[in-house]
Formats: structure tokens, C-alpha cells, sequence
């Protein structure tokens, strides 16, 4: 996979393709996240720590996560709450995402 490479993920986010504008091996991009923040990268890639992350840049903005993942991921505390109104306000929206080299396929 190289810079300008047009891509789109396998499992996570939203299908759509996007252009690979950076990369950063995953330690560094680790740093200072929670781990909880990485649960579906965990579930759906286990080695993924030992491989690059990937910077997509997509043409318009998107939330980050689908609503499945969000419900999937949801913390138990957070249950009785309205899950669309937490998705919503609290799933940022973005044209740049990080992704596991994995999960992403040529175009």
C-alpha cells in the first residue's frame, strides 16, 4: 500500500473509497488512547498492533464508526439510554481516518 493509493475498508466504518494520505506504525498511534477506544480493531484484527495504521482521507466528512458498530461497542452502562440520540452527539464526524492495514482493500 502506498500514498495516493485509492482504498476502502473491509469491516469497519462506512464502504466508500478514500485516498491513503499517511502512515504511522501502530504504537505510536496507540499513544495515549484508551484501549477501549481499539475494541473492534481487537475483535476483528488481533495482530493488528504489530502492523502499520493507515490514514484515509475520504471527499466528504463521515461519522466514524457505523450505528452497528457504535451498538455492538456500546458500554453496558450507557444501555438505557437512547442509542441514537448517543450516536449522534457523541460519534464525531471526519473526512481523515485511521484504519488497520487489514481492513483496508485496493481499489
Amino acid at each position: 500500500m502506498n500514498l495516493g493509493d485509492v482504498v476502502v475498508s473491509k469491516k469497519t466504518g462506512y464502504p466508500a473509497s478514500g485516498t491513503v494520505a499517511g502512515m504511522v506504525v501502530a504504537p505510536m498511534y496507540m499513544a495515549g488512547r484508551d484501549q477501549s477506544y481499539f475494541s473492534t480493531w481487537n475483535e476483528l484484527y488481533p495482530d493488528w498492533t504489530e502492523k502499520p495504521i493507515v490514514y484515509v482521507v475520504f471527499e466528504e466528512a463521515r461519522r466514524t464508526v457505523t450505528f452497528e458498530e457504535f451498538i455492538h461497542y456500546m458500554p453496558e452502562s450507557m444501555k438505557n439510554l437512547d442509542p441514537k440520540t448517543l450516536y449522534e452527539t457523541h460519534i464525531p464526524t471526519a473526512r481523515i481516518m485511521a484504519y488497520p492495514v487489514d481492513d483496508l482493500e485496493l481499489l
